[in-house]
């Protein structure tokens, strides 16, 4: 019977299917491409924490800075690597899986949120919290708009 639509593989994921006659296959580029962008998007996070400086147990804005702002690009990223750029397998592993997946860190807002509420301060390990699932939902909606405003301007103006 049918089982309803297949669903999209998506495109980078196709980069790393292994081709047992090349020497070596492209999924080496996948790896080289995440491995850069990791290696660039933790040293951008790195440097976010020694400049933005909280008090212990108050609100941990670099990481609260940083993953509304790697929200709000991977938004953007999405958008436009789809629309725009889909001949480009490797700029989606490359800034959304490295650099921004290493920039954000969502599972840090875990152990900032545990820290919290081990130590009584649970007003803001729950403000915290929400304000960080809230503030990222937020900002990744308002990414994928300004992406495709950006795909759609650019898209204008090469015609």
């Amino acid at each position: 019977g049918d089982n309803g639509p297949t669903p999209e593989v998506d495109p980078d994921l196709l980069v790393g299917t292994p081709d047992e006659s090349l020497p070596w296959w492209p999924g080496w580029a996948l790896l080289a491409a995440v491995s850069v962008g990791g290696a660039l998007g933790a040293m951008a996070r790195y440097g976010l924490g020694l400049v933005m400086v909280s008090q212990p147990l108050g609100w941990p804005w670099a990481t609260f800075v940083a993953n509304v702002v790697g929200s709000l690009l991977l938004g953007v990223l999405t958008t436009l690597a789809v629309d725009r750029f889909p001949d480009r397998a490797l700029v989606r592993p490359l800034l959304g899986v490295g650099v921004l997946g290493s920039f954000t860190t969502y599972s840090t807002v875990v152990v900032e949120i545990d820290t919290r509420l081990g130590q009584g301060r649970v007003a803001i390990a729950v403000a915290y919290g929400l304000g960080s699932v809230a503030a990222g939902v937020l900002a990744a909606a308002a990414g994928l708009e300004l992406g495709r405003g950006l795909g759609r301007r650019r898209a204008g103006t090469m015609q």
